[in-house]
């Protein structure tokens, strides 16, 4: 007999369906689909954090008021050391609360009060480069010698990338002619759908896909003394294993710091597209600026850098 799946259950009645049952159904579904240690985080962040305001509560009882000041408190919560939790900790958080109520929606026609929230954050969200008064705030809240925090003001004049910043090293920084030069990038590779993604290196197949850029002289001056105390193979941006994986560098240092700047979250592109759009105000036209980056069209440049279709 086939044994029967999470998807196979009986719906139960969906206007009296909790939060607590419809994670329960969610949870099983996922379990076929993702690996246990993301089941184990899924489950413990809804016992930390969820169940108590909204363990009860019936789904289409939750307002998407009530869901906005969950949202807003979490940024207050204590972690399990006594320290407030981390602006990746929380998204992490309220993406899968996210995730669980689109499947009320789509399997149960249940309310999803994070949408009225979504299309407000969205709106910010879609501005896909930083104007001049957010850049100056950024500047400002950079913390003297804070290389992480230079790294991401790099990607303004340099216009790298989130795997590109991770793989700058420091022979790669020429201070006395005040440039650097990009010609690595950080990523990660997945062999299978469940096997556990790798960091690799990644090089350009072109030696003309090697870019060279100037960058300012208040970062030059605090990299300067900086790379007196490191080797050319070093790292800029360092993690366990010598080198940090974006997707870490993103959530660790990145959205704290806009947070400490008192800057509207952007995607980490934000910062790449904010120098395309200097390039062109200095005279770089779209076609240059294509081939700059690599971008495979002049088509894809206008719609990720500038939002043109």
């Amino acid at each position: 007999m086939r044994k029967q799946s999470p998807k196979d259950k009986k719906k139960p009645s969906k206007s009296d369906m909790t939060f607590q049952e419809l994670f329960d159904i969610w949870i099983a579904v996922k379990a076929e689909e993702l690996q246990p240690s993301t089941i184990q985080r899924y489950t413990s962040d809804y016992r930390m954090y969820v169940k108590a305001p909204f363990g009860d509560r019936k789904i289409n009882d939750i307002t998407p008021d009530n869901w906005q000041r969950f949202e807003e408190q979490m940024s207050t919560v204590k972690g399990s050391f006594g320290k407030e939790l981390l602006p990746s900790t929380v998204r992490k958080i309220t993406t899968f609360a996210r995730k669980l109520f689109m499947f009320g929606k789509t399997n149960y026609d249940l309310n999803d009060p994070t949408e009225e929230i979504q299309a407000a954050k969205k709106a910010v969200a879609s501005k896909t480069f930083f104007d001049s008064d957010e850049i100056e705030k950024m500047k400002v809240a950079v913390k003297p010698y804070n290389v992480f925090q230079l790294c991401i003001m790099l990607c303004i004049y340099v216009g790298a990338s989130q795997g590109e910043i991770c793989g700058l090293k420091w022979g790669d920084i020429d201070t006395d002619n005040q440039q650097l030069t990009i010609q690595r990038s950080v990523a990660r590779e997945r062999i299978t759908k469940r096997s556990k993604e790798t960091v690799i290196m990644v090089y350009p197949k072109a030696a003309g896909s090697i870019r060279i850029h100037p960058f300012p002289d208040w970062i030059n001056d605090q990299l300067k003394l900086m790379k007196r105390i490191h080797t050319d193979e070093e790292f800029l941006i360092q993690g366990k294993n010598g080198t940090m994986e974006p997707s870490s560098f993103v959530n660790n240092y990145y959205c704290v710091f806009l947070n400490k700047a008192n800057v509207e979250y952007r995607s980490f592109t934000a910062l790449k597209n904010t120098f395309a759009r200097k390039c062109i105000d200095e005279g770089m036209s779209v076609e240059e600026l294509s081939s700059l980056f690599g971008d495979w069209s002049i088509e894809y440049t206008k719609r990720k850098r500038f939002g043109l279709e």
